[in-house]
């Protein structure tokens, strides 16, 4: 919650000219006062802390406009899991980096920071759909609706030390399938949690003994 009220601080401080924040900043620490507000602490809530922690220390950076629009006025998702899915598709190249000679340490540093966020995106992607997982009623019930993550899952454990995880994410059409089955995590949440409760009623049916 101090968190929140003071990013919320530096938000109104920004408008007043005396604290530079980037869009993207602004828009993670907006969605994390509403997380709070509505008491939310699940996997939304991580992602958005984790991000914000990562963004805070390239704050200056800006993001390209049309990728801005995805990330903050996405129709689905919520800005955190966006930045997710812009990032893991597109890499560090959604932000807009500074070229020139000036503060070339810093932005070398940047750079480096990004790109180490990139490698890590596969594995906050697993991370994340495992969190939503813990969600449900049933202990395979995502990989059960979803038969793409058991396959995406295998390459990220297997492959690592083998091939450019990010690059191999990037262009993965089960990737991008399970993205698209993503919107609809609470309906297959509740499909679960109803098989869960038919096969519980169907145990404690007791049998009907044959006549003799």
């Amino acid at each position: 919650m101090i968190k929140v009220i003071l990013l919320l601080f530096l938000i109104q401080n920004t408008a007043l000219g005396k604290i530079k924040l980037s869009p993207l900043l602004k828009c993670l620490a907006k969605e994390e006062a509403h997380l709070a507000h509505v008491k939310s602490t699940g996997p939304n809530y991580k992602l958005n802390q984790f991000f914000i922690n990562e963004v805070s220390s390239y704050s200056y950076l800006e993001l390209k406009s049309q990728h801005y629009q995805k990330i903050c006025h996405h129709n689905i998702f919520s800005p955190s899991v966006s930045f997710l899915k812009t990032y893991l598709e597109n890499g560090k190249s959604i932000f807009l980096i500074p070229r020139g000679k000036r503060n070339q340490v810093r932005i070398r540093q940047t750079v480096a920071a990004l790109e180490e966020l990139e490698n890590q995106m596969p594995h906050i992607f697993i991370s994340y759909l495992a969190s939503l997982q813990q969600l449900t009623a049933t202990a395979h019930c995502l990989t059960g609706q979803m038969p793409e993550l058991v396959e995406v899952q295998g390459r990220i454990k297997y492959l690592e030390s083998e091939v450019d995880l990010k690059k191999l994410i990037r262009n993965d059409p089960l990737v991008k399938k399970i993205w698209e089955q993503l919107p609809n995590f609470k309906r297959m949440a509740k499909r679960c949690a109803k098989s869960l409760k038919r096969r519980m009623r169907h145990s404690r049916t007791p049998k009907k003994r044959k006549a003799r």
